[in-house]
């Protein structure tokens, strides 16, 4: 665990930025297994507790699917919701023996690398390769 905050220990780099991957880890490690809405309000809560935007629970699951994609996650289980409006309860856990991989840190980085770039250097790059030239990025 990284062990940077008082709360389950969430990573948190220079006191503004919340490692969303690594407090999805971190939570995990703690609770071993748990359903994705009920991982969406602990961070809901964490993050009002820092004051900052919470996510939207559309993009919290679409971040837990990146780490399924990315192999750091699994399903272990379903419940079927009770009510018709109701959300079906998906149960996730840390694939064993990835706990410690660095792909925590930037899962969208391992999956999409050049989102590393940023924006403006993506833009430049992607520029000079449509027109068949291969500098390279600064920065």
């Amino acid at each position: 665990m990284t062990g940077t905050d008082e709360f389950m220990g969430a990573n948190v780099t220079g006191g503004r930025h919340v490692g969303t991957g690594l407090w999805i880890r971190d939570y995990l490690l703690k609770h071993k297994k748990d359903y994705i809405m009920s991982i969406w309000r602990a961070f809901c809560k964490f993050m009002a507790k820092k004051g900052y935007k919470k996510p939207s629970y559309t993009s919290f699951s679409n971040y837990i699917r990146l780490l399924r994609r990315v192999g750091l996650l699994e399903n272990v289980g379903r419940r079927v919701a009770s009510r018709l409006t109701a959300y079906h309860k998906v149960y996730v856990r840390i694939v064993p023996g990835t706990e410690e991989s660095e792909i925590w840190k930037a899962p969208q980085q391992y999956m999409y690398p050049d989102t590393k770039l940023g924006s403006k250097r993506y833009d430049e790059y992607k520029s000079r390769m449509s027109s068949g030239g291969e500098k390279k990025v600064k920065g």
